[in-house]
């Protein structure tokens, strides 16, 4: 996906409630392959296509398994407050 569309992807499937700048969105995009994490994989009239890596889908994985652990925490912090 090149970087308009995720600006786009992120708006629809936050229902609006994450809004990303072009500005914000190329700086993340620099910091992540500069770690490994993503790599450009094509570039054409000026849109780049990014490509997650081996290293990133194991990190958004374990990010991944992070925020279903606490979601279910909270959901038994909210079932304790109700007793």
């Amino acid at each position: 996906m090149h970087g308009y569309a995720l600006m786009q992807r992120v708006k629809e499937i936050s229902q609006g409630a994450v809004l990303l700048g072009a500005g914000t969105l190329y700086t993340i995009f620099s910091t992540l392959e500069k770690e490994g994490l993503i790599q450009m994989v094509s570039e054409m009239d000026r849109r780049k296509t990014y490509a997650l890596t081996p290293k990133g889908e194991q990190v958004l994985r374990k990010q991944i398994e992070r925020l279903e652990l606490m979601v279910e925490n909270s959901h038994k912090m909210a079932a304790n407050l109700r007793k």
